[in-house]
């Protein structure tokens, strides 16, 4: 009898969406013991992979006691790309593969150092990692779902804790956070999504629907659900609160910005083009050549100011997307104006085409040495990422 009320709850879990068992895909967050001014290693690892190529997640963790001084990159996955300074709260780590196969390795995946605070109050502090629906995917690009197992530092021998103490349950979640063991396990789903502090790398985050009151895009206009879509996904903003400005064109200095926050690459920091500046699009262009996304156009230069083309805009998603897909087809798609298409692009143009990316205007002409719209890269990011 008691074994059959063993399997009846263990069936009620199940159903109810709770993780169990722990023999599923899941990143491992390590438990260890520290006393106040020590610093310790905590480990994350991968189990039961079953097969990815790129993996986003955001840290976080007990800041009343705990200082990050040093993250890892055990190189399990490559490409990996974390946040370039450790005051970066949420924390960003990031994995974006250039093989054309699933990486299914299991074993240690980063190492970080914290120190605990010389005033660190005696307890659990929390250490959180959590992950959107689609920050982790395989060559597919399908989303790839894995039980982020938490951890904790226990502080030992600290001063008295004061009337509330951070716990994991206060920490962001992307789910069903159960506790015991080694924190809390998050289960992630497709229409929940942590809530979090924006990053200083400015990833992209979800903004709710009530606040999208652009009075230049109304329901009836084409691109609405396009600029909604990318608006709510922290892709792009508007010029200003109340206004898109869907017609106007897009510097190559903002669609690589948009570029990078639509597959969540952050800012990264050393070898840049000679142009680069120093603002707000400085470290995307940055991640943008030292991921071989773009060459520039020549003498080391990216020209971030001027009007992207067509073409171009293409050209810089096919450079980030064909090492990431499981086939990258460029079999011939036919536009009227085929012949204006520059020999360089024509790949990027017949693999966008063929994806469903683009679809050409009006004739069935792709108008390669036009300028990309606002409107346009909207419609096209919900091409890709819908």
């Amino acid at each position: 009898m008691k074994k059959m009320l063993l399997c009846l709850l263990a069936c009620i879990l199940c159903l109810s969406g709770v993780s169990v068992f722990a023999d599923g895909f899941a990143v491992v967050v390590d438990n260890v013991d520290a006393v106040p001014g020590e610093t310790v290693t905590i480990n994350l690892s991968l189990e039961n992979n079953t097969g990815i190529l790129a993996a986003r997640f955001q840290l976080t963790y007990d800041q009343t006691r705990l200082e990050l001084v040093g993250a890892t990159d055990k190189r399990l996955l490559p490409g990996g790309i974390f946040s370039k300074s450790y005051d970066t709260y949420p924390y960003i780590l990031l994995w974006n593969s250039a093989s054309p196969n699933n990486i299914t390795d299991d074993g240690p995946l980063a190492e970080l150092q914290f120190k605990v605070l010389e005033t660190a109050p005696a307890g659990n502090a929390f250490v959180n990692l959590t992950y959107q629906a689609d920050d982790v995917y395989d060559v597919d690009l399908n989303n790839v779902s894995l039980t982020v197992k938490n951890g904790t530092i226990g502080i030992l021998g600290g001063m008295e804790p004061p009337a509330k103490t951070p716990s994991p349950t206060d920490a962001p979640s992307t789910g069903t956070a159960i506790s015991g063991g080694g924190g809390g396990i998050v289960k992630p789903t497709a229409t929940t999504r942590p809530l979090v502090t924006p990053a200083p790398t400015n990833a992209p985050q979800e903004k709710p629907e009530s606040v999208f009151l652009f009075a230049d895009v109304t329901p009836t206009d084409w691109y609405y659900h396009a600029v909604q879509f990318a608006f709510q996904k922290g892709i792009t903003s508007g010029v200003s609160e109340t206004s898109f400005a869907p017609e106007d064109t897009v510097t190559r200095g903002q669609f690589i910005t948009m570029l990078c926050r639509a597959f969540h690459i952050p800012e990264m920091a050393g070898d840049n083009f000679a142009d680069c500046g120093n603002t707000w699009y400085t470290g995307y262009l940055a991640a943008a050549k030292q991921l071989d996304i773009s060459g520039g156009i020549g003498d080391n230069r990216f020209a971030p100011e001027t009007a992207i083309t067509r073409e171009e805009m293409v050209t810089l998603i096919y450079n980030y997307l064909k090492n990431k897909v499981a086939t990258v087809t460029t079999e011939t798609v036919t536009f009227q104006d085929d012949a204006l298409i520059s020999n360089w692009a024509k790949d990027a143009v017949r693999f966008a085409a063929h994806r469903g990316y683009i679809r050409g205007k009006d004739n069935q002409c792709f108008d390669p040495q036009g300028n990309a719209t606002r409107a346009e890269l909207a419609q096209i990011f919900l091409n890709m990422l819908q």
